[in-house]
């Protein structure tokens, strides 16, 4: 009964301490998302920087989903196993985000009312916060590709950009598993194949936070908004999966030196020495 109602997870046991650690930036996403709607004294008074702390339970969602998703295939890699079911690893997926969000969405979107009907950047008042009833945009957000649309953007609930961006992560990983065992197979060593790809996806990532962090400091606090977040091609680039690949690609090398650092039998690391160690060459 239990194996019926419940998904395996696709390393096939749990890890101590990530739940504890989902639970702190599930928190953190939350109050910090309250913070945004509360005054200006609030925001800006003694729990200021507990609120700007908050604001990174999002970083570390992004985080613990590219350690947890690549692990598995990390460890078939290293160890010459076959790769994971990439039928198992859809089916996971699909029911650890969806329905969940679709029960959300068509509760306050459609019956409740309390969605942005244009964007974030539009304000509060009942211009935009009320019931959606364009069907297109009604249809976008429910395939979680309203992201992708510049007249849209943000639009419904607007924390689901980043399942878009989590979204287009699934399907990249396995591409990017595959191209590491390509890489083997020409040659490369299983470490440098395997981190080649999380190397890039930081590199792009930072790239890309540099460029828009320098563009928004020139610009007025309205544009900035409206470059980030409003109904803009920019907004739609700095919400993809693009613009966070760094993060996931952390994610992503913590769970290549996790497993070579299991492989080599190291048990605990305790100084910068030992995990040096067990990164020798292969």
């Amino acid at each position: 009964m239990q194996d019926t109602i419940t998904v395996r997870p696709s390393w096939g046991r749990r890890l101590a301490g990530i739940e504890g650690l989902r639970g702190i930036a599930a928190l953190s996403v939350m109050v910090y998302h309250l913070a945004l709607t509360t005054s200006f004294q609030v925001q800006t008074g003694p729990l200021e920087i507990l609120f700007s702390l908050c604001n990174q339970g999002l970083t570390l969602f992004f985080v613990l989903s590219g350690f947890l998703l690549y692990r598995p295939f990390v460890s078939a890699i290293v160890q010459g196993r076959q790769l994971p079911s990439i039928r198992r690893y859809a089916y996971n997926r699909l029911l650890r985000i969806y329905p969940a969000y679709i029960v959300i969405f068509v509760v306050t979107g459609l019956f409740v009312g309390s969605v942005y009907l244009h964007g974030s950047t539009h304000g509060f008042g009942p211009e935009n916060i009320g019931r959606l009833t364009d069907p297109l945009k009604i249809a976008a957000n429910v395939l979680l590709v309203h992201m992708f649309i510049p007249e849209y953007v943000m639009s419904g609930l607007p924390v689901s950009w980043s399942l878009t961006a989590e979204i287009t992560f699934y399907f990249v990983l396995p591409l990017v598993a595959f191209l590491a065992l390509w890489r083997i197979r020409k040659g490369s060593r299983k470490t440098a194949a395997l981190v080649c790809a999380p190397l890039a996806m930081v590199i792009v990532g930072l790239g890309i936070t540099l460029w828009a962090s320098d563009a928004a400091s020139r610009m007025s606090p309205i544009d900035a908004a409206n470059f980030g977040f409003g109904q803009t091609g920019s907004a739609v680039f700095l919400r993809s999966f693009l613009a966070q690949a760094d993060l996931f690609g952390y994610g992503m090398l913590a769970a290549v030196a996790v497993v070579v650092i299991h492989e080599r039998g190291v048990e605990r690391v305790q100084t910068r020495v030992k995990a040096a160690q067990s990164w020798s060459r292969r």
